[in-house]
């Protein structure tokens, strides 16, 4: 016959409320960590945008234009506007912005080389996260910067530039 112990219902009572209030307490850091993870892969896409539609819009006007100097400069307003990015990639929490850097070749003409694009986060907490998660090359402010080199090969077509104007000749 067995017998009934003393207080092992109130243990196992106490056990489970424990339980449930630390699962309970737990749920909104796992949420707050859940909705991090998810804006960090939003910027991360945003960043690949960028890059992409950077590199589409530099090759059109590379051949629009037929010279390595720009005539007109990058912006995100521009990718916008020419259907490279979608207008939704700003949003309240960040916002993205971009340029070209360019190598002065000839002290006439300059060749872009990298893209720069800047992420601006206002909220700290998420700031930090992108911060530790996307590892931006600088920081500055509510800014994160990152690099991207062009993914254009102009190699073969060096040769056929004008040196005094950039242009192809």
């Amino acid at each position: 016959m067995m017998q009934n112990q003393r207080g092992s219902s109130t243990l196992e009572l106490t056990i489970t409320v424990v339980f449930f209030l630390l699962v309970l307490l737990s749920i909104p850091i796992l949420s707050r960590t859940f909705e991090d993870f998810i804006a960090v892969q939003k910027v991360k896409n945003g960043l690949a945008e960028v890059k992409r539609g950077s590199n589409l819009w530099l090759g059109t006007e590379l051949m629009r234009t037929r010279c390595l100097t720009l005539q007109r400069p990058l912006n995100i307003t521009t990718l916008i506007n020419e259907n490279l990015l979608d207008d939704q990639l700003q949003t309240l929490e960040w916002t993205f912005a971009v340029t070209l850097v360019s190598t002065t070749t000839n002290p006439i003409w300059q060749r872009p080389t990298t893209i720069l694009t800047t992420v601006t986060i206002a909220d700290s907490r998420l700031r930090a996260a992108v911060q530790a998660a996307l590892k931006p090359m600088r920081m500055n402010g509510n800014n994160l910067i990152f690099h991207s080199p062009i993914s254009a090969d102009i190699a073969n077509t060096l040769a056929l530039i004008n040196r005094n104007t950039g242009c192809l000749q």
